[in-house]
């Protein structure tokens, strides 16, 4: 149950009937609205799809009533001109949080976890697919393949974008919302990092709301703040499908934990070269460990194998005697 106001709820009413409209162009004033507050997303999540619902009966019930050659095409229209059961519904999914949301099921999540060094692939109704790294976990929806939740790793989106519901994906306090579009995220602790590689995709945090379009990367520190940076290869966005890993200006410990899910290997780094920055590009294929030998060399660094743990520290300088 959800301790919102009153005005909490009828906002996000409002926004989910006007988003549903084909004229509605207020998309930046929506995101502002979204950043407020990690409740209003979830909110506005319940409003949706239970307009979609009440949209849906309107249209059922046009068709007893109506000549099916003279059946009108099911606008949604602002609040005000809502039939009243279905604003009820509505008002009703948002309030209380029920096991039905306008007359579909609640949530029925269910999650897919890979192993370090394991792919897989998913694809779901409403023309969305994805890849997911070794290591990841994502948690979906089995009545709302338009949702998705990454708990860990690193995923790459190919989504066919819907107006009247775009693919949300939520990455810890981050919503990433797709504009028709292919995109990576990947999953540092509590920081999130998004690739545009086609379209556009709309990201949201606490601190505010910004657009990245196909060619940007935005990186989102622990605290939500968004910072966009518009040099992104676009064929490097997913490159790690085919075991190319590729970094760009990132810390020993993110890259070892990059090829932790693409490889499998264990990879230990040394306090005191785990934030040394590295640029370049590693292509996993054939011997994993010859691969993993010559990084010492790329990467300025000592390389060596204890058992099944690879350990990464700093080369020792020799001292003229």
């Amino acid at each position: 149950m959800i301790g919102s106001s009153a005005g909490t709820q009828d906002e996000a009413i409002h926004w989910a009937i006007r988003a549903q409209d084909a004229a509605f162009d207020d998309w930046e004033a929506l995101a502002d609205w979204l950043a407020v507050d990690p409740e209003h997303a979830l909110l506005y999540d319940r409003a949706t799809i239970a307009a979609d619902e009440g949209a849906r009966a309107v249209a059922v019930v046009a068709t007893r009533t109506t000549p099916f050659a003279a059946l009108p095409t099911v606008r949604r229209r602002p609040r005000l001109w809502l039939p009243l059961a279905m604003a009820a519904s509505v008002v009703a999914a948002v309030g209380a949080g029920l096991t039905l949301y306008g007359g579909t099921p609640a949530p029925a999540f269910y999650a897919v976890s890979t192993p370090a060094g394991g792919r897989q692939e998913l694809a779901l109704a409403g023309a969305v697919r994805m890849v997911l790294n070794g290591e990841t976990r994502i948690t979906l929806d089995r009545n709302d393949p338009r949702f998705a939740r990454l708990e860990r790793g690193q995923a790459t989106f190919s989504v066919v974008h819907d107006p009247d519901h775009p693919f949300a994906l939520h990455v810890g306090n981050t919503l990433v919302t797709d504009v028709g579009t292919v995109f990576d995220v990947e999953r540092y602790g509590e920081a999130v990092r998004i690739a545009v590689g086609e379209g556009a995709v709309r990201v949201t945090t606490a601190a505010g709301g910004v657009a990245a379009s196909a060619g940007t990367a935005v990186e989102v520190d622990a605290n939500g703040t968004a910072v966009v940076q518009r040099d992104q290869d676009v064929h490097e966005v997913g490159a790690w499908r085919g075991g190319q890993v590729d970094f760009a200006d990132i810390s020993l410990a993110r890259l070892a934990l990059r090829l932790h899910r693409a490889s499998g290997a264990r990879i230990t780094v040394a306090p005191d070269i785990a934030s040394r920055r590295v640029t370049g590009s590693v292509v996993l294929d054939g011997d994993r460990d010859a691969t993993l030998r010559e990084l010492s060399a790329v990467l300025g660094i000592k390389v060596a194998l204890e058992g099944d743990v690879w350990m990464w520290s700093a080369r020792t300088v020799a001292t003229p005697s």
